[in-house]
């Protein structure tokens, strides 16, 4: 009967971290309770990676949470069950490793497993792979017309294939949603290089509706979370502003993934820039705070060891630090936020922190430096393949 209850409760665990997060953790939670105290099974693989997923995304326990993740690899490599690696890699590689090594190292462990769920027909892991592949190879800063973005395309054609020969309901609705995941990201290349969105194409507003319609939280706060990154490339800060304002707290929805940091650096970004534009000091005041919790997060990351956001930690501490009036702290904070990224290989943070440089340098009056960083962030958004936010920055400089 045990045996029983953990395989149905296993059977419920993707489609609960999508809709019901908060019924994820009890599920997680009772599944490690009744390997503790009937034994090892097959279920405690995902029982043990699962808690390390929890690990890191509530508890922002990482070192722990991966050991708890290598301790199911463990279990399955002991095994004699390789149809549940495909399963394994995306928990594993899309929601706890990365906490704790280079975004770009869990690539190609992503494909593999993408490839492992086809060959065992895993329809749901194998899209989960490949939404997880695409969304680290966004935003690692790989090249928008580079090798990993053209598979990417090419994968989402795969899918979107495969998934027109899925028969059963629940299969059918993990591939959709993983489809339209992966289409949002699509979307965001499209807009980043300035390429017309087809007529008959799902746009960002389709896909919400979509969302919201099937209870898919997880979706919509992916949604979200593009959205606010592209105000942040193009500058709309109102619009991201506007975006923050209508929306709650989605962190929840995106437990453990790296797209809960990215809407978190976001957030607080948008919130630096809200609080220098309000009108009211109360509303500054609001937006400060906001910045201030999201930036905490952000430096609590880093602390524990978060190799993916110690740029993005300066170049919010660089913003906060001019929202104050800390002038010689902005600066340096910005050449830290410079030098770690370009060191990591994080393009398009190297791009947006050499023109938020400039912005701060064209505003204390330093016109030297302020077109050495516009110069540097065009060249470095040049060759991210952001085509559109380019000519952007082109047109104001003439």
């Amino acid at each position: 009967v045990a045996s029983m209850g953990l395989r149905i409760s296993e059977l419920m665990l993707t489609s609960c971290y999508q809709a019901q997060p908060t019924m994820f953790v009890m599920l997680v939670f009772m599944m490690v309770r009744e390997t503790l105290n009937n034994g090892i099974s097959a279920s405690s693989i995902d029982a043990f990676v699962s808690y390390g997923v929890i690990l890191c995304g509530v508890f922002r326990e990482t070192r722990r949470g991966r050991e708890l993740a290598k301790a199911g690899e463990l279990l399955l490599a002991s095994s004699v069950l390789p149809e549940r690696q495909s399963r394994v890699a995306f928990a594993s590689q899309g929601l706890v490793y990365h906490w704790s090594m280079p975004l770009r190292d869990t690539l190609a462990p992503l494909l593999e497993g993408h490839r492992v769920g086809i060959e065992y027909a895993d329809i749901e892991s194998t899209g989960l792979n490949l939404s997880f592949y695409v969304d680290h190879t966004f935003y690692s800063g790989c090249c928008l017309e580079g090798e990993e973005v053209s598979r990417m395309i090419q994968l989402h054609i795969g899918l979107q294939n495969d998934a027109r020969t899925v028969t059963t309901s629940k299969s059918q609705t993990n591939y959709i949603s993983s489809e339209l995941l992966v289409q949002n990201y699509l979307l965001a290349v499209k807009k980043l290089r300035g390429i017309e969105v087809e007529e008959n194409e799902q746009n960002f507003h389709n896909v919400l509706e979509i969302a919201t319609k099937t209870g898919n939280q997880t979706l919509k706060a992916y949604v979200y979370t593009l959205l606010l990154e592209l105000s942040v490339f193009f500058g709309e800060w109102e619009e991201g502003m506007a975006i923050l304002q209508k929306t709650d707290d989605v962190r929840t929805a995106l437990l453990g993934s790296f797209g809960e940091v990215r809407f978190t650096i976001s957030e607080a970004l948008i919130s630096i820039k809200a609080a220098q534009i309000s009108s009211s000091t109360m509303s500054s005041f609001k937006w400060s705070r906001r910045a201030w919790k999201s930036l905490n997060l952000v430096r609590g990351w880093s602390k524990k060891g978060n190799v993916n956001v110690h740029h993005s930690m300066y170049l919010l501490n660089a913003e906060f630090a001019a929202l104050r009036g800390k002038k010689r702290m902005a600066g340096n904070c910005f050449t830290s936020a410079i030098g770690i990224a370009r060191n990591r290989a994080f393009l398009q943070d190297l791009a947006l922190s050499h023109e938020l440089a400039s912005g701060f340098y064209q505003k204390i009056g330093d016109d030297s430096n302020k077109e050495f960083h516009l110069q540097q962030a065009v060249k470095c958004y040049s060759e991210w393949g952001a085509t559109s936010k380019v000519d952007q920055l082109v047109n104001l400089k003439t």
